[in-house]
Order: structure tokens, then C-alpha cells, then sequence
């Protein structure tokens, strides 16, 4: 029967071993994890400044379509007035108060007098 004493001592060499031969690769990856972090530094910063760039210009073209969309709803309104007074002349004033009790829903839709906030 073999010693305990043998075994543990045979253990201990066979991870003194592993150990030794781990140490450069050990060594590698922390020299590549290092410059890997280098190399990323840069690059997170470059990309978070290009994102508070781009969300800034979010912003700016979000206003700008909010001033848009409050033209086009005016515009529309006004067409959608024009095309009423249209219909109740060619009708001769027939369908006067369906015509005018439409158009002014729709206008309102498009063009609110008192804009309830999003």
C-alpha cells in the first residue's frame, strides 16, 4: 500500500507543475485583458460623446417636428374649411348643417382651439 504521505507529496509536485506551466499563459491573458481596456477606454468615450451628440439632435428635430405637425394641423384644417364651403355651395346650401357639423370636427381634430398637453 502506498503512503498517504507519498500521495500528497506527489499532488503537491504535480500542481507545483500546472501552476508552472499556467504562469505564462496567465501572464498573456493579463497582458492582453490590459491592453484590451486601453484600447476601450478611448472608444467608450468616443461613443458616449457621438450618443449625447445624436440624442441632442433627437431632440432638436423632435421640436421641430412638433412645430411642423402644429402647421400641418392648421393647414389641414384650413383645407378641410375650403373643401366645406366648397360642398355647401355646389349643394346649394342643401346639406349646410351637416357639412358645417362635420368640417368642425374635423377642424377641431386637426387644429384645437385649447391643445390638451401629451
Amino acid at each position: 500500500m502506498v503512503e498517504p504521505s507519498k500521495i500528497t507529496e506527489k499532488a503537491a509536485e504535480l500542481a507545483d507543475q500546472a501552476a508552472a506551466a499556467a504562469a505564462p499563459i496567465r501572464d498573456r491573458v493579463v497582458e492582453i485583458a490590459e491592453a484590451a481596456a486601453a484600447a476601450a477606454g478611448p472608444l467608450a468615450t468616443q461613443a458616449k460623446d457621438r450618443a449625447s451628440e445624436l440624442a441632442e439632435r433627437a431632440g432638436e428635430l423632435a421640436d421641430k417636428a412638433g412645430v411642423l405637425a402644429d402647421k400641418a394641423g392648421e393647414i389641414g384644417a384650413k383645407g378641410v374649411s375650403a373643401a366645406a364651403e366648397g360642398l355647401d355651395k355646389v349643394t346649394l346650401g342643401k346639406f349646410s348643417d351637416h357639412i358645417s357639423s362635420v368640417s368642425n370636427k374635423i377642424e377641431d381634430i386637426l387644429d384645437p382651439e385649447d391643445p390638451t398637453p401629451a
